[in-house]
């Protein structure tokens, strides 16, 4: 292992992936934090002296490239909340100490919500049932704003007070600094048509054959889409962590269900395929942390919505796959694939101002680094094209996760062309550690290389997420045939052993 010396900031290659802070106030000094995996601590060094034109971060990919990441995590669960950041990878508390710990946060959080109407700049809705909706939310908000004062004023809650600006990203006037808010405003502009979204599944359907699941399957993931449509009207990146909030609880299902066959004897054969799983959630995991990171979880509303659909999706899954592990997998298959709709069509409307925005460190860690743990088993199916989708729940809303990412990307390609990558963005796709990408990419085919995507702008953490879904896809579609799986396993066995020898 390296040690901290062998980093440089005289040139623009490093020799060790981690992340590079320049801060204004000390000039002569940078803070570097390694991968998590193999130098998790935070660390100090000296460097010549040079005077920084901004307080922006650069993290140092496996290839010794420099990638500029978002300055500010916009999310409501910044900082120790955070995958890369502090506390990161530690043991938690007890039960009880979070959950109250959690109550009074949330409580603040939803108290100031209301009574500075939080909601108040939120976009007129384009749709009639969205905009009924939001009528009936500007009344709760007034009448809750009114209580919580009455309560005040008579010492049964506390005085509210606004919440304050991490010191960090402060500017000279204690708000938020310039360049914070001139990204926040960037990410503002970025837009996504429901209308578009919807169309693209309709052509992607003609192309590969409609999904036939019974009522039950489709009605959960129906239910879901609307919601996403009438809650989150011009608020793709809300939109967006709601769900990656959802996308990865069927993988939390499966596990489960696993985990109890094995424990009761029931079935053993299913440990590899539980490491699929777990792989996927990571992503998933990372996906949702981008989303946060730009600030999808901002609003005590749209995480109530997320959290309390999240919990409500998992016992649903849980008792489908008890009785139809294809039926839930072909859920899982239809989310993906609305999620992968989803960004294409977002990458497309935005692509200009992605590409001129950084990522976070989330994405640059993941896609970037020496250590892409996981990754590899990600991509299970080959490069074909996918045969007419099994017809379950799983599928249907993996098929409308991917239509929905397609158009939003193809919708703002300019935008976020011009966006930096979150910080969690750029740990996940760049950092040197590939183990748990390469577990991702199981059914690559054995002449398709690994991925090794880029992450250099926010339209790149985009194209990234949207590729990631289609690959969730092909894995549920797997799944569905379990002498599929099996084969497919049992290929990327072959294929990673065949590439460590040559290693060798």
């Amino acid at each position: 292992m390296r040690t901290a010396q062998q980093l440089t900031c005289s040139g623009q290659r490093y020799q060790r992936t981690g992340l590079i802070t320049r801060s204004i106030k000390r000039a002569s000094v940078i803070k570097c934090v390694a991968t998590p995996v193999s130098q998790p601590a935070r660390q100090t060094l000296a460097t010549d002296s040079q005077e920084p034109t901004d307080n922006c971060r650069f993290f140092v990919d496996r290839d010794g490239e420099m990638i500029r990441i978002m300055c500010c995590d916009y999310g409501f669960r910044a900082g120790a909340g955070r995958l890369y950041q502090d506390k990161y990878g530690e043991v938690p508390d007890n039960v009880l100490v979070m959950a109250g710990d959690n109550f009074q946060h949330e409580l603040s959080a939803l108290r100031r919500s209301v009574r500075y109407n939080e909601y108040a700049a939120l976009e007129a809705p384009p749709n009639a049932l969205a905009r009924v909706a939001g009528s009936a939310g500007k009344v709760l908000v007034s009448g809750l704003s009114r209580v919580d004062s009455w309560l005040e004023a008579r010492g049964l809650l506390g005085q509210l007070q606004p919440a304050e600006v991490p010191a960090d990203v402060q500017g000279e006037d204690g708000q938020l600094n310039e360049e914070c808010q001139e990204i926040r405003a960037q990410l503002r502009q970025l837009k996504l048509n429901d209308a578009e979204v919807w169309a693209r599944e309709e052509r992607r359907k003609k192309e590969s054959g409609d999904v036939d699941a019974p009522w039950f399957i489709k009605a959960p993931f129906w239910l879901l889409c609307v919601m996403l449509d009438v809650c989150f009207a011009n608020r793709p990146i809300q939109r967006f962590w709601v769900l990656e909030t959802v996308a990865r609880i069927p993988y939390f299902a499966y596990i489960s269900i696993l985990h109890l066959y094995e424990s009761l004897g029931f079935w053993r054969a299913g440990a590899e395929l539980r490491k699929v799983h777990f792989a996927e959630e990571w992503n998933e995991l990372h996906h949702l942390q981008i989303m946060e990171s730009l600030g999808g979880d901002q609003l005590w509303f749209d995480r109530f919505i997320a959290q309390h659909a999240a919990l409500l999706y998992y016992w649903v899954l849980i008792v489908i796959y008890l009785f139809s592990p294809k039926l839930a997998y072909a859920f899982s298959e239809l989310v993906e694939l609305h999620a992968a709709d989803t960004y294409e069509q977002f990458v497309e409307s935005n692509q200009e101002a992605l590409a001129a925005l950084p990522p976070p460190l989330v994405a640059a860690a993941y896609y970037r680094n020496e250590d892409l743990y996981m990754v590899g088993d990600l991509y299970m199916v080959s490069k074909r094209r996918v045969p007419k989708l099994a017809y379950a729940f799983s599928e249907l809303v993996e098929l409308h996760a991917a239509d929905t990412y397609e158009q939003f990307v193809e919708s703002h390609q300019e935008a976020l062309a011009a966006l930096p990558p979150p910080l969690v963005a750029a740990a996940y796709y760049r950092n040197e550690d590939l183990y748990m990408f390469d577990e991702l990419q199981t059914c690559s085919g054995d002449d398709a290389p690994l991925r090794r995507p880029p992450c250099s702008s926010l339209l790149d953490v985009f194209n990234n997420i949207r590729d990631d879904e289609v690959e969730h896809v092909k894995t549920m579609h797997a799944c569905q045939d379990t002498k599929l799986i099996a084969e497919q396993l049992a290929g990327r066995r072959k294929k990673l052993a065949a590439e460590g020898l040559s290693s060798e």
